[in-house]
């Protein structure tokens, strides 16, 4: 005959002036669980099993189910705030974090904002998350090419493989060496416009072109060089400016 534990212990924490009610059962290490954004299904047999060897919380996330709604959220890293609030309520040391779906969101914020209050993450389809290679394939507008042979690709589809490649590793600085060559308009512009969305992330992009009017249609610093010898350098903004010519 199996032992059934008594029911979970109803808890109400006070964080920002805002209430979260939360469920709290077993006995030993902290296990929280953070639900899906459908928001709590009450009580489940899984809770149950793991509150035999643990001691489990499950909270009402901030705006679902029975805690209150911080009309001034705007983001899931907001909400996961106030669970980090919340939780620093709760105990000093670190727990095992499992999010669910939304939960799951919630949870690797968390993480990343107070990672020594977290000693296990476990996240159930968690979203938010960017996969690791399908992003850049998507970006990349190369998707379902994966199985091809470079024989099979177009021109324009080669130069964004090679640029998917590059991006793999998340660099801080790409250099493209004439992206554009051998391109008509239109895959010029995706190319250009690639590499416009990548600086835009935070890399520094150094494009080597022949292409003057891709340079006029996509401002930037620009430094010329003829022959080896440095012509200008004009910063992003200001055409105008030149520098000193230089000998190699």
């Amino acid at each position: 005959m199996t032992a059934l534990l008594p029911s979970p212990t109803v808890l109400e924490t006070t964080v920002a002036g805002l209430a979260i009610r939360a469920e709290r059962k077993g006995d030993g290490p902290i296990v929280v669980v953070l639900h899906h954004s459908f928001g709590s299904p009450g009580w489940l047999p899984f809770y149950d099993d793991l509150a035999a060897d643990f001691t489990v919380i499950v909270p009402h996330l901030p705006g679902f189910g029975l805690s209150d709604r911080p009309d001034w959220a705007r983001h899931p890293r907001d909400l996961a705030l106030l669970l980090r609030h919340w939780l620093r309520k709760q105990t000093d040391d670190a727990v095992t974090l499992v999010g669910c779906g939304f939960g799951g969101w919630l949870a690797a914020e968390m993480a990343t904002m107070a990672p020594d209050a977290i000693g296990r993450l476990v996240l159930v389809g968690a979203a938010g998350l960017v996969p690791a290679t399908g992003r850049i394939l998507d970006q990349m507008g190369i998707r379902g090419k994966e199985s091809l042979f470079p024989s099979d690709l177009s021109a324009g589809e080669k130069q964004r493989v090679a640029l998917a490649r590059a991006m793999a590793r998340h660099p801080r600085i790409l250099i493209a060496d004439e992206p554009t060559g051998n391109l008509d308009p239109v895959a010029a512009t995706q190319i250009f416009g690639l590499l416009r969305e990548i600086n835009a992330r935070g890399a520094l992009v150094l494009v080597a072109t022949h292409a003057e009017d891709w340079v006029r249609r996509h401002p930037g610093r620009v430094i010329r060089l003829e022959r080896g010898i440095l012509r200008s350098d004009a910063p992003e903004g200001d055409p105008s400016a030149t520098a000193e010519v230089l000998p190699r």
